[in-house]
């Protein structure tokens, strides 16, 4: 991934923080008979140049569609957080 995912804009040349062979999920870590076979990613931390936010160049893992996260949030909370991004960005460029 080499674009924003809010934007779309380029990430900046060079990452900001390069973290090297983490685990690659934060579920099913492994156990002591597949510990040997593992194999850790390399975390690339960039900032976009566009907007400014920082993210993760990897892809999502592969249960991300199964897991609690901040973003299930209901129709009313998703057009609030769309017009208050909206505005921060008239705002602040």
């Amino acid at each position: 991934m080499k674009k924003c995912r809010v934007c779309k804009h380029d990430f900046l040349p060079n990452p900001i923080l390069v973290y090297k062979n983490m685990p690659g999920m934060a579920q099913n870590f492994p156990d002591k008979n597949s510990l040997k076979s593992d194999k850790g990613i390399d975390m690339d931390i960039y900032q976009c140049s566009g907007c400014g936010l920082v993210q993760l160049n990897n892809d999502p893992v592969p249960y991300y569609k199964e897991v609690i996260r901040a973003s299930g949030v209901s129709d009313e909370m998703k057009d609030f957080r769309v017009k208050q991004f909206k505005n921060f960005v008239e705002k602040y460029s």
